[in-house]
């Protein structure tokens, strides 16, 4: 079917991490196995997908996932992400109930809700209120992995968006005070053409991609920005003038690298790593 079923990362001649992916007769993932080194140890995470059947199928969204986690082949907590959506031009997700500790029984389900906005017959997202903990660490599933990027406590994130239902501005805000990302994108025709924010950098190498994968996940108010060396930095990236000329709109624009540079004007604050 052309799709990856095995990927393999090194660093310094060892592997980093791998994933080994599984789908089913729809090419959808049904199960994946990652295995991730963090220092001296191995954090393996086997996560599978349950996307329902009859009334209950969502076209091809996962209701529940599930994710068994390891350290050094010894068994940690199971968690489990159960999703419920609401339905616009397709399946929108509407509510993320996560159990950290399935088999417990005794501990919190963190359950977060999505608001949407209804543009010219579209629906736009605007705004997360997420109730996630952020402590747990290491070698999680793709898709697990990411709903472990919460703060502790109730955190919000506010879109604003344009009328193509693309993403212009993210503010996050939470209960530390110790800052909270923004990012703002300038788009023009539908291409992004310049970018300002105090979230780090996605626009990776494939080196750095690798260092950042391999660090431990963060926690508690520190732990409010990407993971990234050595702390996330101020980023202003900008499309060169040339890009915006009428005879080359629609062909991949070029980048500007410009220099980090303060901007502390523009935000009163920063993430901290």
């Amino acid at each position: 079917m052309g799709r990856q079923t095995l990927q393999r990362d090194y660093q310094d001649g060892v592997v980093a991490y791998s994933r080994e992916i599984t789908y089913n007769a729809k090419s959808q993932v049904i199960e994946e196995v990652t295995n991730t080194k963090q220092g001296a140890d191995i954090y393996r995470a086997e996560t599978a997908y349950d996307y329902g059947s009859g009334v209950n199928y969502a076209l091809g969204s996962p209701l529940v996932v599930t994710t068994v986690n390891f350290k050094n082949d010894q068994e940690q907590k199971t968690s489990e992400v159960v999703n419920a959506y609401a339905w616009g031009d397709g399946p929108m997700q509407s509510e993320l109930a996560y159990d950290g500790d399935l088999d417990s029984g005794s501990n919190p389900i963190n359950t977060s809700t999505y608001t949407y906005a209804t543009v010219g017959g579209s629906k736009q997202l605007t705004q997360a209120s997420i109730i996630y903990g952020r402590s747990m660490s290491g070698g999680l599933g793709a898709m697990a992995g990411m709903y472990l990027h919460m703060a502790n406590g109730a955190r919000t994130v506010d879109y604003r968006n344009d009328l193509s239902g693309q993403a212009i501005k993210r503010d996050e805000s939470d209960s530390h005070t110790t800052g909270d990302p923004h990012e703002v994108w300038h788009r023009f025709a539908g291409k992004q053409m310049g970018f300002v924010g105090n979230n780090g950098t996605a626009d990776a190498d494939y080196e750095f991609s690798i260092y950042s994968r391999v660090m431990a996940t963060g926690s508690g108010p520190t732990a409010t920005a990407r993971r990234a060396p050595p702390i996330p930095e101020p980023e202003l990236r900008w499309m060169k003038r040339d890009a915006l000329r009428p005879s080359i709109l629609g062909q991949v624009g070029v980048t500007m690298s410009i220099p980090r540079i303060s901007l502390a004007p523009l935000y009163a604050t920063r993430a901290e790593a």
